[in-house]
């Protein structure tokens, strides 16, 4: 009775509020970047579970993805290349089992409110410690996972990275100076960027959705602090997505006739524009935007190989990035990556390029008559991930969340097509009596 009692008081979605609410603490363990396949396995596990599970409309492009993706691991050549190509592949895969559950779950068992405040709370996470990194960008410690990890892996500068702590990065001379660039969570700042990008319209329909007005004004006050972080961050790529998802939700709401709603969003859109223009967050950003030291040239050297290497391996790519002959001795120098787009490109070839893009873009389309704010803001979710796709790459943290915007999308148009009742067959015809009979009487 007592098991019972617990299994009735935890919330809807509890699942999603365990998985993100302990992510910063494995984070500060150093495990963070090992959860994300072996919790979304656990998904798996409850999706094959439950049975009669249902796949939406279009969904066999992301499955020809999958497919593609996998074959190309006859390019591989070397040991390292299939550890990263296993892992990436553990990613894809699920983050598709994630989808499912997603798509699977009724609105009772998971509303998609609390879906929004479980990501809300990864978001909360990362901004918070973006503004640590923007108040204290030296901080940084030896986790658990690096005291413990062999000299091997410590050796290997991308696993250091995802096993050792900081707040900030501070050796990107975007300015001509060091300046400490928000990782709270993650590894890169590019990371930090592509997640809390995509995180932030489920911030803003927690802020607006929620029944708890001390939520409510925490997560408002937190999205106007973002903003600082955001900035100092120095991410262009962000900056431009943000704007971009902006748009889009500005354009479908005119577009639905809610002007009001409009009018108060872009009226919040100035005075925070203002407010960033007379504040020193104005001078850095056109400090950004005007500096000569910049990523530009490396990124251009990067993604000029990626297309000239993929051309003499169309079809299935080269299965993993692969190190720059002409960038060496720099800090990112692997061919294949520096966006979602270009590893994909790079690692699975066109086909598989086609079918990634094929499948959000088809989602975005068919769900265009979607019209409330939230359906909205779903959608901005993809916006966000095409515009951040050609500068940042999305494993291990930011294709789940783009797939879960995904699979809410896609439910709320089957939730709404099992709501409209079956219409009823008309009455059949009493049979006609033949000529010359008569039908006796009952006795």
């Amino acid at each position: 009775m007592r098991w019972a009692g617990l299994h009735r008081r935890r919330p809807p979605g509890w699942q999603l509020y365990l998985l993100l609410g302990l992510y910063p603490v494995l984070w500060v363990l150093g495990l963070a970047y090992f959860v994300w396949p072996v919790a979304a396995g656990v998904f798996i596990l409850s999706l094959c579970l439950r049975g009669n599970i249902r796949i939406p409309p279009g969904f066999g492009l992301w499955v020809l993805f999958l497919i593609w993706m996998t074959a190309s691991v006859i390019e591989l050549s070397t040991g390292t290349q299939v550890m990263l190509f296993v892992w990436r592949a553990l990613i894809y895969l699920t983050a598709t089992g994630l989808f499912l559950w997603v798509y699977n779950s009724s609105a009772d068992e998971l509303p998609s409110l609390s879906v929004a405040q479980a990501l809300t709370v990864l978001w909360a996470a990362a901004v918070i410690g973006g503004l640590g990194g923007v108040i204290d960008p030296a901080f940084s410690y030896k986790t658990l996972a690096e005291r413990l990890a062999p000299g091997s892996i410590l050796s290997n500068s991308t696993a250091h990275s995802y096993i050792h702590v900081a707040l900030a990065q501070i050796q990107f001379k975007a300015l001509g100076r060091p300046i400490g660039r928000p990782i709270a969570l993650f590894a890169y700042t590019n990371q930090w960027a592509a997640t809390v990008g995509m995180l932030t319209p489920f911030a803003i329909i927690t802020a607006m959705q929620t029944t708890r007005p001390l939520v409510r004004k925490a997560v408002f006050a937190l999205l106007g602090l973002s903003t600082i972080a955001i900035v100092v961050s120095i991410n262009r790529g962000l900056w431009i997505a943000l704007a971009l998802a902006g748009a889009y939700v500005g354009i479908r709401l005119a577009a639905a006739g809610r002007t009001k709603l409009l009018i108060r969003g872009s009226a919040v859109c100035v005075v925070l524009a203002v407010a960033i223009v007379v504040s020193p967050l104005g001078s850095l950003i056109h400090e950004r935007v005007s500096s000569s030291h910049n990523s530009n040239g490396t990124r251009s050297t990067l993604y000029g190989q990626t297309f000239a290497g993929v051309s003499s391996s169309p079809l299935f790519g080269f299965g993993s990035p692969r190190a720059s002959t002409t960038l060496v001795g720099t800090a990112k120098t692997a061919v294949g990556t520096q966006g979602q787009f270009y590893l994909v490109l790079y690692s699975h070839g066109y086909p598989g390029l086609v079918f990634y893009l094929g499948w959000f873009a088809y989602t975005l389309l068919a769900t265009l008559r979607r019209r409330t704010v939230t359906e909205l803001l779903w959608g901005s979710v993809i916006v966000i991930s095409f515009a951040e796709m050609m500068v940042y790459d999305f494993l291990p943290v930011a294709i789940y969340i783009v797939m879960i915007a995904c699979a809410l999308l896609w439910r709320q148009s089957l939730l709404e097509r099992e709501a409209v009742p079956a219409a009823t067959p008309p009455l059949l015809p009493a049979p006609a009596t033949p000529p010359g009979r008569t039908i006796a009487p009952a006795r």
